[in-house]
């Protein structure tokens, strides 16, 4: 499992997960209500991906990552849009840094 930045772009949310075949806590809003009807059972998830970029609270993060069994965090340019220029460096505490470049950082959860 991964997160990735989510919204309701379908051409730009959701790109890893469609692009590696990893399941993400949720991608396109837009697309996934396409497909099932009602954002009412998305709300959850797309609060949750959020937090997880958001919160400063590491123990909460970690629940949250735990809670979907999620192994990848992926922070580019569009995470970075989206949850502020803190989403980049702020794992790098408490996860695990598996891929580095210019403008992308995949974080590992530790003992996935």
């Amino acid at each position: 499992m991964i997160v990735e930045a989510t919204g309701d772009d379908v051409n730009a949310f959701g790109r890893i997960s469609a692009r590696t075949g990893l399941p993400a806590i949720l991608g396109s809003v837009s697309h996934e209500v396409q497909w099932r009807g009602s954002q009412r059972l998305l709300v959850e998830r797309q609060t949750d991906v959020t937090a997880i970029y958001r919160s400063q609270n590491t123990s909460e993060v970690m629940g949250l990552l735990k809670k979907y069994g999620v192994t990848f965090v992926y922070v580019g340019p569009l995470e970075t849009r989206t949850y502020g220029e803190q989403a980049r460096d702020k794992f790098k505490s408490f996860l695990d840094v598996a891929f580095e470049s210019d403008n992308v950082r995949i974080y590992k959860v530790p003992g996935k």
